[in-house]
């Protein structure tokens, strides 16, 4: 194996260690407020936008240029709320918020 095929592999290898990703800063939880702020950011990638995705209601956001965060804000309802963000095809992981209590009517 000559010196340039040895630099292409490890260029390849090095390549696959820093697999793109979505983080998302926001933990599952029980939650007392129907309005949440979902923020996190792209990992070794960039996209001018992406997709919140809230109990499959789609919400479209910006994402920052200078440092690849974004904020979502989002109203949540009784129950459990599942969370995913696409951005360009990756996919994060899904994160669950459930309101700690039934939302009463006002009278």
């Amino acid at each position: 194996m000559n010196i340039l095929t040895k630099i292409i592999l490890l260029a390849l290898i090095t390549a696959n260690l820093f697999a793109q990703s979505i983080t998302i800063h926001k933990r599952d939880a029980e939650v007392w407020s129907t309005s949440q702020l979902i923020k996190g950011r792209l990992n070794d990638f960039y996209s001018a936008s992406g997709i919140l995705y809230l109990n499959s209601n789609p919400i479209a956001f910006s994402v920052s240029s200078m440092d690849s965060s974004f904020t979502v804000p989002v109203t949540i309802d009784e129950g459990m709320s599942s969370i995913f963000i696409d951005v360009s095809g990756i996919i994060s992981d899904t994160l669950n918020l459930e309101l700690a209590y039934n939302i009463r009517p006002e009278i």
